[in-house]
């Protein structure tokens, strides 16, 4: 999973779109999150919880808690 804020100035947001086409066409398992007002840390508490809940169903779909 690859989660970016389009605000961050640390992570290019072309670097996030590189290793998600390189990991499709890898045939991995990979999901993309883009998020237009998040910074690099996630302080919007919006942005913290779009983070959050993406995890946990990324996290159900691909390792699910038996």
């Amino acid at each position: 999973m690859l989660i970016y804020g389009k605000r961050d100035v640390t992570v290019d947001h072309v670097q996030s779109q590189k290793m998600f086409n390189a990991m499709t066409k890898a045939d991995k398992a990979v999901e993309f999150v883009s998020l237009p007002l998040a910074d690099h840390y996630f302080t919007r508490e919006a942005d913290r919880i779009k983070l959050l809940s993406s995890m946990e169903a990324f996290l159900a779909k691909h390792n699910p808690a038996s």
